[in-house]
């Protein structure tokens, strides 16, 4: 027989599983080295609008992030949550699901990114459509690839 018979997809021998503390601190690094980066994208996005706008704009960042906050809890979906819980769940499942996130995140930004005057008119500050245009380009990044390393240790 062929050793390579022996492997799985994920590249893991099945002879020799990895220990559950092995995957664990495997898992927990790279959950913090993305989380991490992601945070430091933030913060560099933010410093950079910052050095832009004057401090009196400031609060336009504020009235925008009302609504970014609350589309980024749209595109969540609940399916980090499903598929970490979910106790076997094959390749196909996963490629179903990302797309998924893929199509709802562009969704999304076409959404955000075409109602941002109707937003603007709301606040009554035409200012905010090319911050509000700006910022929904975040949704062409999916965080669901956080959610494979953390289901590695469920």
């Amino acid at each position: 027989m062929n050793d390579d018979s022996y492997k799985q997809s994920d590249g893991y021998d099945l002879k020799e599983e990895p220990s559950l503390r092995h995957q664990v601190i495997s898992s927990m690094a790279w959950v913090a080295g993305l989380r991490y980066t992601g945070q430091i994208l933030t913060w560099a996005a933010t410093i950079i609008v910052i050095r832009i706008l004057a401090p009196a704009d400031y609060g336009l960042m504020a009235k925008a992030g009302v609504f970014i906050g609350f589309m980024m809890m749209i595109s969540e979906l609940g399916l980090e949550a499903a598929v970490i819980q979910k106790k076997r769940i094959t390749d196909e499942e996963l490629v179903h699901v990302f797309g998924l996130v893929i199509c709802s995140n562009i969704l999304l930004f076409v959404v955000l990114f075409f109602s941002s005057p109707a937003i603007a008119a709301f606040y009554s500050d035409d200012r905010l459509v090319p911050i509000l245009r700006a910022l929904s380009t975040i949704f062409s990044v999916s965080y669901t690839h956080l959610t494979l390393p953390t289901k590695r240790i469920v």
